[in-house]
């Protein structure tokens, strides 16, 4: 981890004397401060112990105080969540950068972080705004699992939106809300075209050397990747959503629309914001949930259907859909203002609807995310009031409600990834 700067505050010394015969009473400099209050810097590292064989972790973003929180994977299955430690994560210390969505590798070996710098009312200047405002370069960083420390870090676009490893673990792939980028586009005078479009990085997660850069689409923010590692999929704020060919080394882009009258980047008509993949035996598809009409929207992946929405796939939420996770069938997915996390059944033609649990009143406040655990039960992020501590849930998924455990985090906490070491 960067070593923490030492900051100097100072002030001109009074003025003694008239400006013709000016001297200085050394006496009257103040005193210099070579600290911040302990509120604005970095609390001192808090010692996690590193997973032993068959041990798990699981890895928590907490945007407004820029920390992340790691919890025990068999305690949150056990139905007993603990946070192990709640450690300061970025490059630094003495501004919020935002760190956003995480990913690890199945191995137990690294773990990795986005940092956005869009946290508002933070920084110097106004560099950070709100998400997908922000002026400042992002960054994806590489820590070690065994002691939490910074491995590598490559330097990014702003307003970092998604993070995601491949199945492989060979390529870490980060997309860009650029909603400035289409602001500014739009005050130009131009509605369309590469000027309003945001580029994805990928990465070699080995060496995290520089990475290529793909120009996609207006402001993509949500990633699902195939679990052959050869497809990525991501939302674009323009009704669309991009596939990209990661089997290619020029990584070719289709853009797929999802709706037969779809709106633009300014305004678009249901907010693509999360992807989730969904792969079964007969085919491999991509559920987009739209952040502003509540639809989540299938995309064949290998079809290349010219509008996803003339396909039938398309599910109805009450509210805002957000990200969710697909097993054996099983689609889950977390939705705002009804706060809950809904259940379909995806393996027929259309999907059906299973189950709604309404979170409302059970200590979770803005569901952001929700995945199957390991062990079958629903694990769910909670973003809170963003003033106040949000939650950690485990979800019993066969109970119309079944909160089976609690845990308090950190500010705005936004995504979580998982790793279990070998046996």
């Amino acid at each position: 981890m960067p070593r923490r700067p030492w900051v100097l505050v100072f002030a001109l010394a009074p003025t003694l004397c008239a400006p013709a015969a000016c001297t200085f009473d050394p006496a009257a400099l103040p005193e210099m401060a070579f600290a911040l209050p302990d509120e604005q810097l970095w609390a001192a590292p808090v010692a996690v112990p590193a997973p032993g064989p068959g041990e798990g972790r699981i890895y928590v973003t907490n945007n407004f105080d820029d920390t992340f929180s790691v919890l025990d994977l068999d305690a949150a299955e056990a139905g007993a969540p603990v946070e192990l430690g709640r450690l300061p994560v970025g490059l630094t210390p003495v501004e919020r950068e935002g760190p956003h969505h995480t990913a690890a590798d199945a191995s137990g070996t690294y773990f990795y972080v986005g940092i956005s710098n869009f946290v508002p009312s933070a920084g110097v200047g106004l560099p950070h705004g709100n998400h997908g405002t922000g002026t400042q370069p992002g960054y994806a960083l590489k820590l070690r699992v065994d002691d939490n420390r910074l491995e590598e870090s490559v330097r990014l676009d702003p307003n970092l939106g998604d993070i995601r490893l491949t199945p492989d673990e060979r390529l870490l792939l980060v997309t860009h809300f650029d909603l400035g980028r289409v602001t500014a586009a739009l005050a130009a005078g131009i509605t369309s075209g590469p000027a309003l479009d945001a580029r994805i990085a990928i990465i070699d997660a080995a060496t995290m050397a520089q990475p290529a850069m793909r120009s996609l689409c207006p402001a993509p923010h949500g990633i699902a990747i195939t679990a052959d590692s050869r497809t990525a999929i991501t939302s674009c704020q323009d009704d669309r959503a991009a596939v990209i060919d990661l089997s290619d080394p020029s990584y070719p882009v289709r853009l797929v629309q999802l709706l037969d009258a779809p709106g633009t980047a300014a305004s678009p008509i249901c907010g693509p914001y999360a992807v989730t993949i969904d792969e079964q035996a007969a085919r491999s598809t991509a559920w987009v949930s739209c952040y502003l009409d509540g639809r989540v929207i299938a995309v064949d992946v290998t079809g290349g259907a010219a509008t996803a929405e003339r396909d039938g796939r398309s599910i109805q939420l009450q509210g805002r859909a957000l990200f969710g996770h697909a097993l054996d069938g099983k689609l889950l997915i977390a939705h705002q203002e009804t706060d809950g996390v809904s259940v379909f059944d995806t393996s027929g033609d259309t999907p059906a609807f299973s189950s709604t649990k309404v979170l409302v009143g059970e200590g979770c406040v803005l569901p952001h995310f929700a995945r199957w655990s390991p062990g079958g039960s629903i694990f769910v992020v909670c973003e809170g009031n963003r003033r106040s501590p949000g939650t950690f849930l485990v979800l019993e998924p066969l109970a119309p409600h079944g909160v089976r455990g609690t845990l308090a985090l950190g500010l705005y906490p936004d995504d979580m990834s998982i790793t279990r070491r070998a046996p």
